[in-house]
């Protein structure tokens, strides 16, 4: 296991774990060479795993930051290049796509994308001719390699290297930047967040230009959270802060619904569950017609949503709540004991 450590001073270098010992080892190429993997606290930079080796931006001569391997042996251990001959490039965003190693690095004159085969690092694409690319967040979903960046005419926009040609896939906001961030793959899409001019707000694309689209624009959703951030896959949903109607809260958002075109952002809240007679909901759902099934499909109870509380007199079992949305019908399970 890799990551960064300080070794009896304030510098820091990268160290090795063996969980079979719990002991830590510093990592030094054949020269007893030690990279430093950060200079200052405002310096970031990153350690990345692939194909049994790390990747990181070392230094080892104190102000020269460069990209280095290291498998965890010092024969493992070097320098891949040296893209800047009088300085720093400053590799950043390091991702593995189809076997090779991507992250964006200055050469002395201006910061691009670059790219390692296993035996040279070389230039892979100039995307601003005419300065820095402002490269970040460089994403891999198996198929596409995305990332953030700006050609010097358009602001800092959604870009993609497709296996042929690298491309912007689109600018999202005319106005300015919109610094697309946080890319997760669900689903055969990608899902990020990006700023169209008018907040921070939940995309998804399929790697083509109409098919990137904001995803509350796309299904008609009545919640269109902005400052949405910190997203996360659980059981195969997307979920992620962001703030709507309500404030500050938290999202879910079932991806499998834009290819049926039933369409929902979950904020749909039931509990207690299991309960005994009651069930307190989300105040998004008030006025909202509902009903309670029993196995059977037989409705039990039926209504419309006016509290936040719904008492209910019914034996001990399995039930289905469903409650009809601007967007859908949603169902819930809930135990009576």
């Amino acid at each position: 296991i890799a990551m960064e450590g300080r070794w009896g001073d304030s510098t820091l270098y990268l160290l090795i774990l063996d969980p079979s010992t719990n002991t830590y080892s510093r990592i030094e190429n054949g020269s007893a060479v030690a990279p430093i993997v950060r200079l200052t606290t405002t310096d970031k930079n990153y350690v990345f795993a692939s194909g049994g080796k790390y990747y990181f931006e070392g230094d080892a001569t104190n102000g020269d930051d460069e990209l280095w391997v290291t498998d965890g042996t010092t024969s493992g251990t070097m320098q891949i290049s040296d893209i800047n001959a009088t300085g720093d490039s400053d590799p950043k965003y390091i991702t593995e796509h189809f076997g090779n190693i991507y992250f964006s690095a200055n050469n002395g004159t201006s910061e691009q994308l670059y790219t390692y085969n296993g035996t040279t690092s070389s230039l892979f694409a100039t995307i601003n001719p005419t300065g820095n690319a402002s490269i970040s967040n460089i994403f891999s979903d198996g198929g596409n390699l995305y990332f953030s960046a700006t050609n010097g005419t358009d602001g800092v926009e959604l870009w993609m290297y497709n296996g042929t040609a690298t491309t912007m896939l689109k600018d999202i906001s005319s106005s300015g930047d919109s610094a697309p961030n946080n890319f997760m793959a669900l689903d055969g899409k990608v899902f990020f967040t990006a700023d169209d001019g008018s907040g921070r707000k939940l995309w998804v694309t399929d790697g083509t230009n109409g098919g990137t689209v904001s995803v509350a624009a796309a299904i008609g959703s009545g919640e269109d959270p902005i400052d949405v951030d910190e997203l996360v896959i659980r059981d195969g949903k997307l979920v992620f802060s962001g703030t709507g109607s309500n404030g500050n809260e938290l999202f879910g958002f079932d991806p499998a619904t834009l290819s049926t075109n039933d369409n929902d952002v979950e904020i749909v809240k039931v509990y207690p569950n299991p309960t005994s007679d009651y069930i307190m909901v989300s105040k998004q759902l008030l006025n909202a017609p509902y009903a309670i099934h029993d196995v059977t499909g037989k409705i039990v109870k039926e209504g419309t949503v006016n509290a936040e509380r719904i008492d209910f007199d019914l034996s001990s079992g399995l039930y289905l709540f469903k409650v009809k949305t601007d967007l859908s019908t949603i169902t819930k399970k809930i135990i009576i004991k």
